[in-house]
């Protein structure tokens, strides 16, 4: 029964103690988007017609908001992006982080949504600052650091 006792008050200050750095980021995203505009029949000459669509590359401004996550011993971690930021075809929304790198002031990763879209994410630890850019999509904002182990409400 004392050996239960110590296992288990040994994982809960382990767990209390051991949960790295997390950080909820909110910003402006700017999406790449395309979209296509399909016209009704072009007459052509008579008798002959040709439907016809037109697509359209633009980018678009949204809200979003990204976490971070970043384990105790500054080695791994991952980022959770939102849907509107990720590619159409990508059901993944949690990406582990690559080619990680923490210093006293800024925070530099990368992570993989697929072979060619690798983005980079510089966040400055004095200012809270990040940046994120990837093919299709940038984010900048704000980032806090939350207690996980402590309910909001």
């Amino acid at each position: 029964m004392k050996k239960l006792l110590l296992m288990v008050g040994i994982f809960l200050a382990t767990s209390a103690f051991g949960e790295g750095l997390t950080l909820v980021c909110s910003g402006e995203a700017i999406v790449t988007e395309k979209t296509t505009v399909k016209s009704n029949e072009i007459p052509l000459n008579p008798g002959d017609t040709l439907t016809d669509g037109v697509t359209f590359t633009g980018k678009r401004n949204m809200n979003a908001v990204l976490t971070f996550y970043i384990n105790e011993e500054e080695t791994e971690g991952w980022v959770k992006v939102p849907r509107s930021m990720r590619p159409a075809f990508s059901r993944k929304d949690k990406f582990s982080l690559t080619k990680l790198s923490v210093g006293e002031s800024e925070i530099n990763a990368k992570f993989k949504i697929n072979f060619m879209n690798q983005p980079k994410i510089v966040i400055n630890r004095n200012t809270g600052f990040i940046e994120y850019n990837g093919m299709g999509a940038s984010f900048s904002g704000a980032c806090e650091k939350i207690d996980v182990a402590k309910k909001k409400f």
